[in-house]
Order: structure tokens, then C-alpha cells, then sequence
């Protein structure tokens, strides 16, 4: 701890954020990003708020980190360091509660399961796979899932070769090693997938190599990309807690990309959410892309789009 506060002071503040820290909770969150501690000044105790609001420094893992209230977070002029997180960097300790990641909890099928089921059951009401990709599978949750709910023609690729050393039993022989930020194309031939999906995912590749992504995704999917990102461009939805996210970008630019590569963006599926985490609200987009066209399901000559040239640009 680094400021003119007496050891007690010191101590008291080291406690009150190691209680907070690593878990769901509406206190204080972590910028990695930019080595900031935000506090919640309506729910902190007012004892910790008077010691730290003259930006009292913690020295975390070498580092030193500036607490600084939401408020002041939400209107500063944050930079976008340069994190060195090639696949090495996720390893174990990523998918752990802590510092390098942004887990909050376990990442176990206990933890994960039910809400892997969850979408499985929207993904198989709405679309039918008899073939699916997950990009960006880590320890192969969802696959399980899908399994589970019949869809037995199932791959996965993700950057982390230990999430792939460490895969639930069910899916071992279906996952790869893949980089994204490569650039290299995706170890499937074409056409191979009914649905390819990708869960906040893309948010960690280079913003210059994910047009080749989206090229990919095109190539090996038969009909369907379904994918989430993070849009809310702003500090409070930014950092996200996680120094290895690389790509912040609105809406409508993910759709001109996916719409370059032969994607159209289907809004009858699409939607924005918007929640609450830790002390911040998120928004996050999920995208549903048609390869090639969109099918007759929607009278969309109605709306006047000429649905074999137009774009199909809609959000709700």
C-alpha cells in the first residue's frame, strides 16, 4: 500500500479488498487494462472511501494500481495498453477468479452447465444443427451440452491448449489448438458446419485479422454464424475486467465486416442485451448472420428489400 495512511488505515483497506475481491458483488472492480481499482462509492463503506479517494496506490502482482471512484472512471480518457497474450497467456490461472482473468467463479461444468444447456436448447429450437463449430470452445462445455441434446456432429477450436488438455471427458478428440489472430484458415473444409458459433470471442482478437475470421466463419458454415460480442463502447463496459480483450467496436461495424465476408445480419434472431456486472452495466450484442441470403420466412419485400442484394440492417 502505498500513501500517507497510518498501518492501520493500511490494513483495514487491505482487508476490506481482499474480502471483495474474486467475487459477484457491487463493491469494487478491477481495470486491468489501464491498473485502475474502481470503487463503487454508494456501496463501499464510507471508512474506505475517505482512505482511498486521494488515489491511493495497491501494488498488485509488482504493479501499482490507482483506486478511483466509478464516477471519475466513467469520464476518463482511459489508454488501450498493449498486452502481450499469445497463447501462453492462457493458461491455468486464466480461468480462475483473480487478476488475469475475468472469471468470478470456478470454470467447471458445475459452474457452467446449466447455462450451456440453456443455449443449446435455443440454438437447436431455432436452428436445427445436425453439425456445429464452437470457436472459442475452451474446455468444451457447450459441446457436451449440444451432445447431450443430440447433436453429435460437434467440433471445437480455442487458443488455449491447456483448456484442450483439461476437456470435459465427453468431447476429447473433438477440440484443436486454433489461433485466431493467425490469420491461418480453419482446419475444416468448406461447408462443413450448420451453425459455427463463437461467444465473446472475437473481442480478444486484433481488430485487423478478424475480417479474415469472418471470411473463415463464411467458408466452413452451411447457413448459420451466431456470435457475441461486447459493444458498449464506453469506459464502464470497456475493460471488461479481462487484459487480454483487444477489439471494442459498435454494432453496425460488426455487420459491415460479416456483411463483406458474405454474412447477412438476420435481426428476427439478433439482439442487444443489457446487464448488470459487478458495479457496471454491459452491453453486449448477439448476432445471428445468413451465409449468402436470407430466407423467405419474413416477407421482406414489404419492407422493400430485395432480400438476394440488400442488406437485411435492422436491430431491435
Amino acid at each position: 500500500m502505498v500513501g500517507m495512511i497510518t498501518k492501520e488505515d493500511a490494513d483495514y483497506v487491505n482487508d476490506f479488498f481482499n474480502s471483495v475481491l474474486n467475487k459477484v458483488q457491487d463493491n469494487i472492480r478491477i481495470d486491468n487494462r489501464n491498473f485502475l481499482l474502481v470503487y463503487n462509492p454508494r456501496t463501499c463503506p464510507h471508512r474506505f472511501i475517505e482512505l482511498v479517494k486521494n488515489k491511493l496506490v495497491m501494488v498488485i502482482n509488482g504493479a501499482n494500481y490507482v483506486f478511483v471512484s466509478e464516477d471519475e472512471w466513467a469520464t476518463m480518457e482511459l489508454g488501450k495498453l498493449k498486452i502481450d497474450t499469445d497463447s501462453s497467456f492462457f493458461d491455468e490461472e486464466y480461468y480462475k477468479p483473480g487478476i488475469k482473468g475475468a472469471y468470478s467463479a470456478q470454470y467447471t461444468w458445475k459452474v457452467e452447465g446449466d447455462s450451456c444447456i440453456k443455449r443449446t436448447t435455443a440454438i437447436t429450437d431455432l436452428f436445427h444443427p445436425s453439425s456445429f463449430l464452437d470457436i472459442g470452445c475452451a474446455k468444451g462445455f457447450l459441446l457436451k451440452a449440444m451432445m447431450s441434446g443430440g447433436v453429435n456432429d460437434v467440433q471445437g477450436i480455442d487458443i488455449s491448449q491447456w483448456a484442450i488438455d483439461n476437456c470435459e471427458p465427453e468431447v476429447k478428440g473433438k477440440l484443436q489448438q486454433f489461433d485466431l489472430n493467425s490469420e491461418k484458415n480453419l482446419p475444416f473444409p468448406d461447408n462443413r458446419f450448420d451453425v459455427v458459433y463463437s461467444e465473446s470471442v472475437m473481442e480478444h482478437v486484433e481488430e485487423s485479422a478478424i475480417p479474415h475470421c469472418f471470411k473463415e466463419m463464411y467458408r466452413v458454415t452451411k447457413k448459420w454464424v451466431l456470435m457475441s460480442v461486447p459493444v458498449d463502447m464506453s469506459n464502464v463496459s470497456r475493460p471488461w475486467g479481462d487484459v487480454s480483450h483487444k477489439t471494442f467496436l459498435c454494432p453496425s461495424w460488426w455487420i459491415k465486416v460479416a456483411h463483406e465476408a458474405g454474412l447477412l445480419y438476420d435481426w428476427r434472431y439478433s439482439k442487444f442485451v443489457v446487464y448488470k456486472h459487478d458495479i457496471s452495466m454491459r452491453e453486449t450484442g448477439l448476432f445471428v448472420f445468413a451465409k449468402d441470403k436470407l430466407d423467405a420466412q419474413y416477407p421482406w419485400e414489404k419492407l422493400g428489400i430485395k432480400i438476394n442484394t440488400d442488406v437485411a440492417f435492422f436491430g431491435r
